[in-house]
């Protein structure tokens, strides 16, 4: 992907890319996930930063994609947790003991194949994506963890 200087990407405030949006667990059904995938609104922060070569010019559209993108988020990461809580609530307790261990070996993977990206500017985005990911597993695991008998 070319991130040269004329990508409307390339353009947007850095704290854009920075926040990644929920990573789906496996089985979670699609009609769970919210409706307004803010499309209309980044579509107008593109546009406008393609007008004027520069997102400082574009706060309104900035702040409105970033508040749908919040909303958004907190609707998924709650869709998840409860979809999450119901599903594991219907495995027995080897197979929960299971899930959560698939779980924490999935976030030790990632945090062993994080160690390995070069840190550099290039590979950023790349970095905050496993950073998410690893966050959100994290969060997930210990929620589930609270629901296993002492």
């Amino acid at each position: 992907m070319d991130i040269g200087s004329d990508n409307a990407f390339a353009k947007m405030p850095s704290a854009l890319v920075e926040e990644f949006s929920p990573s789906l667990p496996k089985g979670f059904p699609v009609n769970k996930i919210p409706e307004n995938k803010c499309e209309k609104e980044l579509l107008l922060l593109f546009k406008c930063t393609s007008i004027f070569g520069v997102a400082m010019k574009c706060g309104e559209e900035y702040d409105g994609f970033q508040k749908c993108k919040k909303q958004r988020d907190l609707q998924l990461f709650n869709e998840i947790k409860a979809w999450e809580i119901d599903h594991f609530g219907t495995l027995s307790q080897d197979q929960k003991q299971t899930y959560i261990q698939d779980m924490e070996n999935k976030i030790e993977k990632l945090k062993a194949d994080f160690e390995k990206i070069p840190f550099s500017t290039l590979y950023q985005n790349k970095l905050w994506r496993f950073t998410s990911d690893i966050e959100q597993l994290t969060w997930r695991s210990n929620t589930l963890r609270k629901l296993l008998p002492s």
